[in-house]
């Protein structure tokens, strides 16, 4: 049996603060997605001063 685990809203957003935080400390404004396991979009955030073009890569949305 394969068990899959699956992440919900609160989980989705304690990733984003945690990139948000690693973002801050080394510098470097983020796009920051999270995916469930079939790849849909949960949760994103796009910080201050971030590169527009990196939304579409962060969500993995081709052009």
């Amino acid at each position: 049996m394969r068990t899959t685990q699956t992440l919900d809203l609160n989980d989705a957003r304690a990733i984003i603060d945690a990139g948000i935080a690693e973002a801050e400390g080394i510098g470097n404004p983020m796009n920051i997605a999270v995916v469930d396991a079939g790849g849909c979009l949960l949760a994103f955030a796009r910080m201050a001063d971030a590169w527009r073009g990196s939304v579409d890569i962060a969500i993995g949305t081709p052009r």
